[in-house]
C-alpha cells in the first residue's frame, strides 16, 4: 500500500472542549476517576497501572450502561452553534 492511499484511510474528527460529553471515552474516564482513582492512593506508577488495568474485570464496572440524556435536536443545535463559532474564529485568527 502506498503512502497516498494509506493517508486516505485516516479521518480526523475533533471534539470541541465544550462538547466533551459527546465522546463516550470521556464518560468512561469520568467514571474511572470517580469510582476508582479518587478513592485510592497509589505508592507507585505500577500500582496505579495495575488498578486501572484490573478495574474493568473486577466487577466494579458500571452496572447501568451510559445513556444519552440529551435529545437529538438539542445535540444538533449545540453542534451547529459550535461549528458557527469555530468558523467565525477561524475567519479572524490566521
Amino acid at each position: 500500500m502506498d503512502r497516498a492511499s494509506e493517508l486516505k484511510r485516516w479521518h480526523l474528527h475533533f471534539t470541541l472542549a465544550s462538547a466533551s460529553w459527546l465522546n463516550l471515552v470521556e464518560a468512561w474516564f469520568s467514571v474511572l476517576t470517580r469510582k476508582v482513582l479518587a478513592q485510592n492512593s497509589f505508592s507507585s506508577v505500577a500500582d496505579l497501572t495495575e488498578t486501572i488495568d484490573a478495574w474493568p474485570t473486577t466487577g466494579t464496572v458500571i452496572s447501568n450502561p451510559l445513556a444519552w440524556t440529551k435529545t437529538a435536536p438539542s445535540i444538533i443545535e449545540k453542534v451547529d452553534r459550535a461549528q458557527t463559532a469555530f468558523h467565525d474564529i477561524s475567519k479572524t485568527h490566521h
